[in-house]
Formats: structure tokens, sequence, C-alpha cells
């Protein structure tokens, strides 16, 4: 592994929590009245929640801030709302969409029987155009292996995931010279850059040109994420 770089987890346990008979929500960062010290956004990432959603129910987000959102089901299909353009998402599918301060998203859980869980996240900044775009990828036949689903040549971040077997390992290597990576364990543990998740842990790194990572289980699955510094 490589050297200690600066970084920051994100523990799940510490996370914020909501929950109505609609909703569950995790919040990695202080959103919607959960408040903590050492979880303010981080850079131009605003926020990531975790959210599981019952059956047939609803949910309506406001957006805080002029960016984007990025919708990655985990489990189960959504069926999205925006401004009465509808669509829907499932697993194996990213959507980002270019939104403003105000704008509102609603997010349905279409199945009658059983809750789906997804990933929402926020990015400030301001777009010069309007964007809406949706992204597929597959790990079949493509293990052990980050893969690249948004491009930072086409968005001002990029995403890569990817499904590892236990001790299988990679190395990422930022595209940016001034850009910071939030790595986030959808699923298995991982030792990153000489830190220790667990499921649904996430990593801040900066100052670090790339990111040395190791499958601690079977079926981890990791998010990175490399955007601008913010600074």
């Amino acid at each position: 592994m490589h050297q200690l770089t600066p970084g920051q987890i994100y523990l799940a346990d510490r996370r914020g929590f909501y929950e109505d008979a609609s909703v569950q929500s995790n919040y990695m960062f202080n959103y919607n009245g959960y408040f903590a010290d050492n979880r303010e956004p981080f850079g131009p990432l605003t926020v990531f929640n975790d959210e599981v959603l019952a059956a047939k129910k609803s949910i309506v987000i406001t957006v805080g801030c002029n960016g984007y959102a990025l919708l990655i089901p985990v489990t189960g299909a959504v069926d999205a709302d925006v401004a009465g353009e509808c669509f829907t998402l499932d697993v194996g599918q990213m959507h980002v969409l270019q939104l403003n301060e105000g704008d509102v998203i609603s997010l349905t859980n279409p199945y009658d029987d059983y809750q789906i869980n997804y990933l929402f996240l926020q990015f400030k900044c301001e777009p010069t155009q309007a964007y809406k775009r949706q992204f597929n990828f597959d790990f079949a036949g493509k293990p052990n292996q980050l893969l690249p689903v948004i491009k930072r040549s086409e968005l001002p971040f990029s995403v890569q995931i990817g499904h590892f077997e236990g001790r299988k390992e990679s190395l990422y290597e930022k595209t940016g010279n001034e850009s910071m990576l939030y790595c986030f364990l959808i699923a298995g543990a991982f030792e990153v850059q000489g830190r220790l998740l667990h499921e649904r842990d996430g990593l801040a790194l900066w100052n670090t040109n790339d990111a040395d990572m190791e499958a601690l289980s079977n079926g981890a699955v990791i998010l990175v994420i490399e955007m601008p510094d913010a600074n």
C-alpha cells in the first residue's frame, strides 16, 4: 500500500438519520436539520444520501444549490419526476441532471411488495447549459476493476464503480492535477490508501495522485468520485 496521505473517513454508523413511513435516509454530510462537526460538504460534493424507500411510497427532494444531481439505484428500480419529465432508472444505471436551487425532484418506489435502495448526490457548481443523461454499466465479464461510467471530459466530476473479489487490488490514478477523491463502499470491505473501510463507509482524499485499493471480502463494490478541488 502507498504511504498514508491526507484524508477523512466518514463512518456509516455516524451518519445523520431520518425515518418516516415512506423513507429511511442516511446523510453522509450535514443535511435536512442534521449537523455534526467534520460532516461539512467535501469540495463541490454537498449531498450524499443513502436512502431506502418503502413499497409504493414517494419522496420529494428540494435541490439546495445550483449544480448537478446524480441518482444511482442500488437495489430495485426507481421512478423519477423532475418538473413533469418522468423516467425510470434501474440497477446498472446512473442519471445526471443539471438542476437549480429550489428545483424539486420526486422519487417513487414502483413495487408493490418490497423496498428499494438508491444513492442521491448533489454537486455544487455553475453549469453553463442544461444537461441530463443516463449512463449504463455492467459488471458482467469485468470483475476486479474500476469501470469508468462518467468521464470528466463531459462533466466537472467523474464516477467509476467496481465489483471485486477478496484480495483483488486496483490502482485509481487521477485525471486532474488539482482533483480530490471520494470513495464510498456500497458493499463489502476495502482497504483504500491505508484506511480500512466497511460497508457504507466513505473516504475523502486530497493531495494525492492516486489511490491504492484492495478488496477484503468477496462481492465488494466501491464507488470512486473525482472532482475539482474547491479551494
